[in-house]
């Protein structure tokens, strides 16, 4: 039998690298480890298959302990369910990446698609053998055999998500140099190796989806020596910043709700303050936080030669020196380097109004004056991996 993820799920991270799954009354807290399964079980597949997939994606050993038990937990809350055996394939994605509107989302964003296509045009050389990993609807790989590629080997693990790439591929003038391959490039061999890699897999919180490890893959075992990158450098960067009024009290107990809730029912709400988390995370447009107040100058987190890619480890601790006033939060963007001429970045003060990728802002419990301290780790764990507050549990 086959299983495959509900589609009315909402999901919130939360501070310690868990997540809570809700839908309708049913709300469950799992290990962080639950997004890559939910993924993977965005088509219909058999358990044993979800865990082959999921095991060749894991990278920690701690993360493959959990694997099975979460896989488990989500199949007895009915977040994972079975496939009746006469549904219509073709009826039972609708959900990730085989969902439409993310590709409606990415192809409005004329910003990052109009920016890979020149820095195409600009990097492409006559003869060159293109790998594209996920593909998605095959509009990079038709622009780089239009922009000159004698062959292009376009990757998509999501057999769904492969067949908007197949009609976008076979409506071209260019679908005899391109070479459609549904899998993951991890685990896929190609007849040659390539003059250049383009990818878009840079996530919302920018290294979620792997491209890190699926780089390093790739240079290892389907480029060439010296092969160009698109894009070839990602910065991830990080700005103290004043939640708007309201966000905060959303988030976590406040004096005023409880002062309101102790008269209005009579009871004693005070120690639910005690209760709120550290922080916590949230995704958000950086386009709709241009009118925040920021409390300090951006700092970059961290920057990645991706040609030079490897597997990274880090841990770094960063100081911000407020200005005046309190501040609450702290947002997370990228920028990062296509071409010589072609950049992107989800940075608040430049970002483009259709660009589609959120932010992550982590909200804190107190807010801090003078000062903020913060640590940002990847390589750790999956739920680990990302901003924390310096000298906190979180």
């Amino acid at each position: 039998m086959s299983f495959v993820a509900r589609t009315d799920l909402t999901i919130q991270t939360l501070s310690d690298r868990r997540v809570e799954i809700s839908y309708g009354d049913h709300f469950h807290k799992l290990p962080g480890i639950a997004l890559s399964i939910l993924d993977v079980f965005g088509t219909a597949l058999t358990i044993d298959k979800g865990h082959e997939l999921l095991e060749t994606r894991l990278d920690h050993e701690g993360d493959r302990a959990w694997l099975y038990d979460t896989v488990s937990q989500m199949l007895q809350h009915g977040i994972i369910i079975p496939v009746p055996a006469e549904t219509d394939r073709t009826t039972q994605i609708t959900r990730g990446y085989a969902a439409p509107r993310i590709h409606v989302v990415m192809l409005r964003d004329e910003a990052r698609t109009s920016g890979y296509i020149n820095a195409l045009r600009e990097t492409i050389k006559p003869d060159d053998v293109v790998l594209d990993i996920g593909t998605g609807t095959g509009v990079l790989a038709v622009a780089a055999a239009e922009a000159g590629a004698r062959k292009v080997y376009a990757i998509e693990a999501n057999s769904e998500t492969a067949r908007y790439a197949k009609a976008l591929i076979a409506s071209s003038p260019y679908g005899d140099r391109i070479e459609l391959i549904n899998g993951w490039s991890t685990e896929v061999q190609l007849p040659e190796r390539c003059d250049m890699l383009v990818s878009e897999m840079i996530g919302d919180d920018p290294l979620d989806e792997d491209i890190l490890s699926m780089t390093a893959d790739a240079i290892d075992r389907h480029l060439k020596p010296g092969a160009r990158l698109i894009p070839d450098r990602l910065d991830i960067y990080a700005q103290p910043v004043r939640l708007p009024d309201g966000k905060h009290e959303v988030e976590f107990f406040c004096e005023q709700d409880i002062s309101s809730w102790e008269k209005k029912y009579g009871l004693q709400f005070r120690s639910l303050l005690g209760t709120n988390p550290a922080h916590t995370m949230e995704l958000v447009l950086p386009q709709e936080t241009k009118k925040w107040k920021f409390g300090a100058p951006r700092q970059k987190l961290t920057s990645l030669d991706l040609t030079q890619c490897s597997k990274a480890v880090f841990d770094k601790q960063f100081v911000f020196e407020l200005e005046d006033g309190s501040f609450n939060g702290m947002l997370v963007f990228f920028e990062t380097t296509l071409s010589e001429n072609q950049c992107l970045s989800t940075d608040p003060t430049v970002v483009d109004e259709n660009n589609h990728w959120l932010s992550p802002c982590h909200m804190f419990r107190s807010a801090f004056s003078g000062q903020m301290k913060i640590g940002f780790r990847y390589g750790i764990s999956e739920w680990l991996d990302g901003v924390y507050l310096s000298g906190s549990e979180d």
